[in-house]
């Protein structure tokens, strides 16, 4: 099978899982009031766990100098993004008070979680050691969410942002890396079978967090389509699409190109660069006094958009990297 075979069947089963998702919401099969619970347990529960099996056992995360730089890749892609998404939002008619520090903020968040995450999974494979590496960056992005991007989405940085800096996953991937390190992952008698427990229900438990959380996404994603907001100004979609599935991947390949980083994040830096843009922004450009209707135009045009780019960087950042 051709290179882009495999990504196109890679990318399905992602977009048909979404699918499933807005169906539900549509036929009332799940409720908008749902979300929120579905979401605690995913957040609190499922994706930890889902951290906790890519990290332990994991041999590219023993080498503290590849953690660093899987952490300071996810910070320095998501300030680049966020940064070059303010420079560009007067060519959209966005200024401060219309819509230039939500579009800088949405546009500059890719969707790093459910959609990259099984798209790495189903090209790389699930047992990848780019996986841990891929969950590590991750984090790095998450403490950049909450510092630099508050900081353009208001400007300035909530007083209790250390709260979320604390979260679930970052307390996983603490725990994950320092059993890593101790070696529990080779351990052999008693505690090598107390580990193969624990494994066993941490691979059950983190399984479920993609599939649930792109699942709770389609519906969100309805919601987004059936409100009408993002049905605005042309400019502003044309302009996200532009620079998140545009500029920014092309700009994201050649670093993995040109770049000497170990071969892992070299793979996570594609997956990276094909992803649209991230829904959570929504959410917090609503709470935080955004414009939520910049940033659903945003959102949903990069994710329709993004059924089209992600094979489509992938395949091109592959072939170059091979």
């Amino acid at each position: 099978m051709s290179i882009l075979a495999t990504i196109i069947s890679a990318a399905l089963p992602v977009f048909l899982v979404l699918g499933s998702g807005y169906l539900a919401r549509e036929r009332g099969w799940l409720s908008a009031e749902a979300d929120a619970s579905l979401m605690k347990l995913i957040i609190n529960v499922f994706y930890p766990c889902l951290t906790l099996t890519f990290i332990l056992g994991n041999p590219a995360l023993r080498d503290a100098a590849e953690i660093g730089c899987g952490l300071g890749l996810g910070a320095f892609i998501t300030i680049l993004g966020m940064s070059l998404g303010y420079l560009v939002a007067p060519f959209g008619g966005m200024q401060i008070g219309s819509g230039r520090r939500t579009f800088a903020f949405v546009t500059g968040l890719n969707n790093y979680g459910y959609i990259a995450i099984p798209v790495a999974a189903a090209v790389f494979g699930i047992n990848s050691p780019m996986m841990g590496v891929l969950l590590v960056c991750n984090v790095g992005i998450e403490v950049m969410l909450w510092t630099f991007g508050l900081l353009i989405l208001r400007g300035e940085v909530d007083r209790n942002v250390w709260k979320k800096l604390l979260s679930p996953p970052l307390v996983a991937m603490l725990i994950g890396l320092t059993l890593n390190y101790t070696g529990l992952p080779e351990a052999k008698g008693a505690a090598g079978q107390g580990y193969a427990v624990l494994k066993t229900a941490l691979t059950m438990l983190g399984a479920c967090a993609v599939p649930i959380g792109l699942a709770v996404s389609g519906a969100s994603f309805r919601d987004l389509v059936k409100s009408g907001e993002w049905l605005g100004r042309w400019q502003v979609p044309t302009l996200g699409i532009s620079l998140r599935n545009g500029l920014l991947p092309a700009f994201y390949i050649l670093m993995a190109l040109s770049i000497p980083f170990p071969t892992e994040l070299k793979q996570v830096l594609i997956i990276h660069a094909a992803m649209p843009a991230a829904m959570l922004p929504i959410v917090l450009a609503r709470f935080y006094g955004g414009s939520p209707a910049v940033a659903v135009q945003v959102v949903v045009a990069s994710t329709i958009a993004g059924m089209i780019t992600i094979p489509i960087w992938l395949w091109a950042g592959l072939s170059l990297l091979h």
